[in-house]
């Protein structure tokens, strides 16, 4: 466990850097391949791929790494979409061999980063561009800007702050939501590496353990805990606005929204995603088509 940070609780960092945001996978390789071609040639490849992925320790190395590992399928697949001719697509993957080269040897965490950089040139990351422009220009994904997630990471960050001191709290309940906490976190921490999958997974994720606690666990919120769950619920809706997907926080269960809605004055309900119409329910409205059962 990290000496400074005992309680191993995710760090949230806060980017302050003057360039914006990756908006696509080719983007985010080749700001990776960028710092790993102006490193010295004689640092270790494990130092250098540590602080290029801002990571402590080697189990969350070891994750960031299994995700740049992934960027050049992704990078393939996003312009397959495109449905480019057989030429251009060549044209634009020429940086690939070169790349998968060089992402072997990262593996080599002890020897030096010029073995990487050996394999990728500048001229590769110059054809790695290309296909970071065609996909910007076609905005391949929905841009988020910084500012949206320093200011969720801020609100975490509190918010986790503010339960490790609460003490009126049961304590299963305050580790759940610290937990819950902390995966969104881990997601603004890879936000550079996996953009906004990383954020959609999170908030499948917590919404999904919503779910599991408030169904098996009905009386969960108590006018001791209402407090820290409207809290808890209004992080989350923040992080569905970050994603794109604003009515999404509205699809957490029914009794959970009951709960805490029934043990609250109206005043203290302030949340702008409360404010939105639910979508339509297929079950209890006729004017939707039904759900077909999976084929068995």
């Amino acid at each position: 466990m990290d000496e400074a940070n005992p309680a191993g609780f995710v760090v949230i960092l806060v980017h302050n850097q003057a360039v914006p945001l990756p908006s696509n996978p080719a983007e985010r390789l080749a700001t990776i391949f960028q710092r790993i071609l102006a490193s010295d040639r004689n640092n270790p490849t494990k130092h250098v791929i540590a602080s290029i992925l801002e990571t402590s320790g080697d189990v969350s190395l070891a994750r960031s790494l299994s995700y740049v590992f992934a960027l050049p399928d992704k990078i393939v697949d996003a312009l397959r979409s495109l449905e480019l001719e057989e030429d251009d697509l060549q044209w634009h993957l020429g940086w690939l061999p070169p790349a998968q080269r060089a992402l072997t040897d990262l593996w080599q965490f002890n020897a030096a980063i010029h073995n990487v950089q050996q394999h990728f040139s500048p001229t590769d990351l110059v054809n790695l561009e290309s296909a970071n422009r065609l996909l910007r220009r076609e905005k391949f994904e929905r841009r988020i800007e910084e500012a949206q997630l320093d200011s969720l990471g801020e609100k975490v960050r509190e918010l986790h702050d503010a339960l490790v001191a609460a003490a009126d709290i049961p304590d299963d309940l305050k580790l759940f939501m610290l937990d819950q906490l902390d995966q969104i976190a881990r997601a603004l921490r890879e936000f550079r590496i996996r953009g906004p999958e990383a954020l959609t997974e999170a908030l499948d994720s917590v919404v999904g353990a919503i779910y599991r606690v408030s169904s098996s666990r009905p009386g969960a919120v108590t006018p001791e805990t209402r407090t820290w769950f409207q809290k808890l619920r209004t992080v989350v809706a923040d992080l569905a606005l970050v994603v794109g997907l604003g009515a999404a926080v509205l699809q957490l269960p029914a009794n959970f929204h009951s709960a805490v809605n029934e043990l609250s004055p109206a005043t203290q309900v302030q949340s702008q995603v409360e404010s939105t119409p639910s979508p339509p329910d297929p079950i209890s409205d006729p004017a939707q088509p039904p759900i077909e059962s999976p084929a068995s």
